[in-house]
Parts: C-alpha cells; sequence; structure tokens
C-alpha cells in the first residue's frame, strides 16, 4: 500500500482503462501487450476474474512482474453510462446500419439482415443511439463483490462509478465500501446528471468519511467520449477537474482527470493550472492501438503515455 501511496503522491500517472463494460478477453489480451511497453502506472480492471486473471497471464508471460504495476478494480451502480449495454429492437430498426459505424467496440453486427449486439463487447458508450436501441443495465455486481474481488486479487484501489442522480444510493454505496474495504477508494463521476453543487457536496461527504485514509476523485469530463485528438474533446474533462480544484481543498484526495481525455489533456490541464494527480485513458487509447501493425501500435501507445505523463 506505501508503494501506491508514493506514487499517487508523485503524481501525473497514466492510468490504462479496459474498459468497465468490456468482456472482449482478445481486445484486453492485444491492450496489455501494447501498454506494457510503455511506462503507465494503473491498469483498471474491470469486476470480472477471467478479465483480472487475463491481465495477469499476459503480463507475467512477457515476462513482467505484476507487482510493478498498480491495479484498480472499477464497477458502476445501477444506471452509470459504464454499467449499461444496448439492445436493438429489429421491430423498429429501418437497416439503415449506421450504428456500426458508430460503435467503437465493434460490438454490433448483422445476421441475416437483422443487427444484433455482442454484449461481451458493448461497453455502453451510447454512441450508436438510435430509436431502436435502448439500454439496460448490464452488470449486477454490487460493493460488497467488489470487495470480495478485490481482496482475492490484491488488489487495492476500488473504484465506484457513480455518475447518477441519486446521491443517496451514491452515499450508501461509499459508506459501505468505507466500511469493508481497507485500501484505497476511488469515486467517478460528473456534471452530466448532478449540478455543481451536488457534486462539491458529495466530495466533501467522501472526504469527512474517509477521514485520513486515501481517497481519488476522477473528474470524468463526458464519459467513453475520448476518440478525437483535439483540445474540444478534452475540454470537459479538464474543466470537470477544475471544479473540484477550485472549490475544494486539495491535497484532501487525489485528482484524476478522464472522459474525453487524450493527447492533449496534460497540455490543458496545465495551462489551465490543475493539479493533478494523473489522467486516466480509455477509449482513446484504445482507439489508436486499433488497425495499426504491432510496431507502430507500440509508438502510439508511448506517445500517449509520455505526453500524459509530461
Amino acid at each position: 500500500m506505501e508503494y501506491i501511496i508514493d506514487k499517487l503522491n508523485y503524481g501525473h500517472l497514466f492510468k490504462l482503462v479496459l474498459g468497465l463494460g468490456n468482456l472482449n478477453y482478445e481486445q484486453i489480451k492485444y491492450i496489455i501487450q501494447i501498454y506494457s511497453n510503455t511506462k503507465m502506472d494503473i491498469i483498471d480492471l474491470p469486476c470480472d476474474q477471467r478479465a483480472i486473471d487475463l491481465v495477469f497471464e499476459t503480463l507475467k508471460n512477457k515476462n513482467f512482474n505484476i507487482e510493478n504495476f498498480v491495479y484498480c478494480l472499477s464497477f458502476a451502480l445501477n444506471d452509470d453510462k459504464h454499467n449499461m449495454c444496448a439492445f436493438v429492437n429489429n421491430q423498429k430498426c429501418k437497416k439503415c446500419y449506421k450504428c456500426l459505424k458508430y460503435c467503437p467496440q465493434k460490438a454490433i453486427y448483422i445476421k441475416e439482415k437483422n443487427v444484433l449486439i455482442d454484449s461481451n463487447k458493448c461497453i455502453g458508450c451510447q454512441k450508436c443511439k438510435c430509436k431502436a436501441i435502448s439500454y439496460k443495465n448490464k452488470f449486477s455486481i454490487s460493493e460488497f463483490d467488489a470487495v470480495k474481488l478485490a481482496n482475492k486479487n490484491n488488489i487495492n484501489i476500488i473504484e465506484l462509478h457513480a455518475s447518477i442522480s441519486k446521491t443517496k444510493t451514491i452515499k450508501k454505496t461509499f459508506d459501505n465500501l468505507n466500511t469493508h474495504f481497507d485500501g484505497i477508494i476511488s469515486v467517478c463521476f460528473s456534471r452530466e446528471y448532478l449540478s455543481e453543487n451536488k457534486l462539491l457536496k458529495l466530495t466533501e461527504y467522501f472526504i469527512k468519511k474517509r477521514q485520513n485514509k486515501p481517497l481519488i476523485i476522477q473528474a470524468d469530463g463526458f464519459s467513453m467520449s475520448g476518440g478525437d485528438n483535439n483540445y474540444f474533446s478534452t475540454l470537459n474533462a479538464v474543466s470537470c477537474s477544475q471544479l473540484f480544484q477550485k472549490y475544494l481543498k486539495l491535497p484532501c484526495f487525489y485528482l484524476f482527470i478522464s472522459g474525453g481525455t487524450n493527447e492533449k489533456t496534460a497540455q490543458l490541464a496545465s495551462l489551465s493550472n490543475i493539479k493533478y494527480t494523473g489522467i486516466t485513458v480509455g477509449s482513446y487509447a484504445r482507439k489508436i492501438i486499433e488497425n495499426v501493425n504491432m510496431d507502430t501500435a507500440i509508438i502510439n501507445a508511448k506517445r500517449l503515455v509520455e505526453l500524459c505523463k509530461s
């Protein structure tokens, strides 16, 4: 645990997100094969034993000591986008097939002219949104399930994705984590469903409950919106981070930037005087290693990590 705290105190860390709802094991293995060649610090894992085993196995096969990396186990509350999966009503579907183009996970496919979705690949990003597609909760994982899984695999960080409007549910889940988990708690939420005032009140509540225990606040700009490598795409992530820094006394907690992060995030955060601990990248990290050979993928991944840590 002290090793992790030292890392957090050092700051400017890179956190790789495999995708909370991502059970595409082939993709997970490839991501780890590529990013293990970089100076990444934290690997964000879905609450799935097979995915966890695959990450550890892939690192060991590349002759890495798995203890060289920090691991974070993520789960989401019901109705948080990270816990959603797309479903198609083919009676409403116009067979335009535009959704195939929009899906970054290639989770949508056609069979006998019908549009189908591979739930193992779908991460709930909702980029395929149309009248024929709806979204339902994908997992029924509780905070107690997450604690058991984290303890079983010696994972020292649990992240709660709480971008929902129900503040009582958020508080209750956080309280249970705080009581039953001895490691570091991270909370990821945004302004998408809560006002700035409610976000700040919640964060003050978390800090008070944690007392002197380490707390990570992951300021989520627009969840899973990373894709374009420009300032506009990452603007909301930096702006959301600025909200916490401006109104709350640092360093009561560690601040991570996420949601639309890319190669421009660190530069924009620096220009905005954000005293962040790390940058979390998921969608963009996966995008830049797709449809290229392995050498190019490694080059792209190294560039992203270096720019985020600069």
